[in-house]
């Protein structure tokens, strides 16, 4: 469902793989674009912030802007749960771990031996990214902060215990991060 709840969006499996929008208040299908036909899979994990459709598929995660019929694969390889900050210009993808300009399709930084664990957590001026992962270079499980201009590591606890049931929280002033 798109942020304003005018629009949703669907992949279809028929004759060829269609990702699908469609007005949510009267159904009426918007528009339609061909994905690459029948021998590729889609899963939709909804909108960006500029309106851009995420969608999943074995190339990796595209972005498609329905306006300009464009289509731009930001992380390609087999990825999962994008990760979008409220301004919409970095995504963190999983499988393998790394951090995306939305923009450009340039990775910032791939951290390899990390495994996410639970949900990261974007700050609120989308400056900051909080995940909790395993190390396997360090062997430890560890709550790291990460910058989203470079994706540096600017502080890591290693004194927190982290599981996939993990979720991070930044308070609204962006001081304080909270783990559940």
């Amino acid at each position: 469902l798109s942020a304003d709840g005018g629009i949703v969006l669907g992949a279809t499996w028929e004759e060829s793989a269609d990702a699908v929008i469609w007005n949510a208040l009267t159904g009426d299908e918007i528009d339609r674009a061909n994905l690459g036909g029948p021998q590729r899979s889609y899963q939709t994990h909804g909108f960006m912030p500029d309106g851009r459709a995420i969608l999943e598929s074995e190339v990796g995660l595209e972005l498609w802007d329905f306006v300009h019929g464009e289509r731009l694969v930001v992380a390609p390889g087999a990825v999962m749960q994008p990760h979008i900050p409220p301004d919409g210009t970095r995504m963190l993808t999983s499988g393998p771990v790394a951090l995306w300009d939305t923009g450009n399709a340039e990775e910032l930084a791939a951290y390899a031996g990390f495994n996410l664990m639970g949900t990261p957590a974007f700050s609120h001026d989308s400056q900051f990214l909080a995940v909790a992962m395993w190390d396997d270079a360090r062997e430890n499980e560890a709550v790291v902060l990460l910058n989203t201009v470079d994706g540096d590591e600017q502080w890591r606890a290693t004194d927190s215990q982290v599981s996939p049931y993990t979720v991070l929280l930044f308070s609204p002033d962006n001081e304080h991060l909270l783990k559940t």
